[in-house]
């Protein structure tokens, strides 16, 4: 008998410290996934103050819009609220100017035909605002599918698609208060 509980304490212990392995391998990669997600929308040191941010990107904004509205005129591009281009304070990133976000329905990818058939007509108006080219669609934070794409001053531009489309633009600034 004695040596029979001694296997089953043995066996106890294995299986409890397969669980514990187990565990640690679940949780380093949910670590590295946690860590994945985060870096894609951290936004690069500030260059410019607000003001300077709110007359450029408002411009920026206005050019995407446009682009998109005589590209698919049957599709209603409007602000998800009202509050226009604004000044945020985040934690972690200080002060950040949102340029949006703009909500267009039915979505940009259905009605364009596919992403690439978007990025035709999206990636030459981001391209001639300064942000780098977009090769294609990607998984964003939160697992939805869209682009993301920064400029030389850190503005980045982020589009997501799922049975619409949002997009926004935002840029840390310098201004030490928001």
């Amino acid at each position: 008998m004695r040596g029979l509980r001694v296997r089953e304490r043995r066996a106890g212990a294995s299986s409890r410290r397969a669980r514990r392995g187990a565990a640690m391998v679940l949780a380093a990669a949910a670590a590295a996934l946690l860590t994945g997600c985060s870096t894609t929308t951290e936004l690069p040191e500030p260059t410019m103050a607000s003001s300077q941010a709110l007359e450029t990107y408002g411009g920026v904004a206005a050019a995407i819009t446009g682009a998109l509205t005589e590209a698919f005129p049957s599709v209603a591009v409007t602000r998800a609220d009202d509050r226009g281009p604004r000044i945020e304070s985040t934690s972690g990133e200080g002060c950040v100017v949102v340029v949006g976000p703009a909500e267009a329905r039915p979505s940009l990818v259905q009605t364009a035909g596919g992403w690439d058939e978007l990025l035709a007509v999206l990636g030459p108006t981001l391209e001639a605002n300064g942000f780098a080219p977009v090769d294609g669609e990607r998984q964003l934070d939160g697992g939805v599918t869209g682009i993301s794409t920064l400029d030389s001053s850190g503005a980045r531009f982020e589009l997501v698609d799922t049975d619409r489309t949002d997009f926004t633009l935002r840029i840390r600034v310098t201004d030490p208060q928001c």
